[in-house]
């Protein structure tokens, strides 16, 4: 645990040089094959902070009887939630495996999941304090509203980041790369609200 603690704490400050254009990022990153394993330990890292999403979208709802009117059904079961956090962790891998064929950089598969599963890790955590400091009543609604729609923004372009970075691609195929695995998320995450 104390290793996972260890490698949490290289590879987020690794994301956050990465996200400032410092020189130097890529060696907070282990890309080995035991690397990229390990880096799915992201998913318990973060797990944390996608309970407090999941504690404050649940607030949300109960303190607003409108919400509950107009979408009886909105908030997340413990089931729900968790079909949906591994949907975090499948959906990208398995669109990235195909994406990297697409562009020619079969060789970046590994580093680009390391990095983007320790990004999400970090991404995670931001939003977990958003919601965090809603439910604490330290933000109402609209400004939590306009604080999710800036970050909805930043996630964006920290996938861009990400893909240019681990990829070394410029800036238009990066989009592309990164655009491919967000938009069949987005894809996964409509069907799901169908289905659950």
């Amino acid at each position: 645990m104390i290793r996972l603690i260890g490698e949490a704490r290289e590879a987020l400050s690794g994301v956050a040089m990465m996200m400032a254009f410092r020189p130097g990022w890529r060696a907070k990153f282990d890309v080995s094959a035991a690397g990229v394993a390990r880096s799915f330990l992201a998913a318990l890292v973060s797990l944390p902070a996608f309970a407090l999403i999941v504690a404050g979208a649940n607030f949300l709802v109960a303190s607003d009887p409108e919400i509950a009117l107009r979408d009886p059904d909105a908030g997340f079961t413990l089931a729900e939630a968790a079909i949906h956090y591994v949907r975090l962790w499948i959906v990208f891998p398995l669109v990235a495996a195909l994406t990297v064929q697409l562009v020619g950089a079969k060789a970046a598969f590994g580093p680009w999941l390391v990095v983007h599963n320790w990004t999400v890790c970090a991404l995670l955590m931001f939003q977990g304090a958003l919601w965090a400091l809603y439910v604490a009543g330290m933000a109402d609604e609209a400004s939590l509203s306009a604080v999710l729609a800036v970050y909805a923004g930043l996630r964006l372009i920290a996938h861009w980041r990400v893909a240019a970075g681990a990829l070394g691609l410029g800036w238009g195929p990066a989009a592309m790369a990164a655009a491919l695995p967000v938009m069949a998320d987005y894809v996964a995450l409509m069907a799901l609200a169908r289905v659950i």
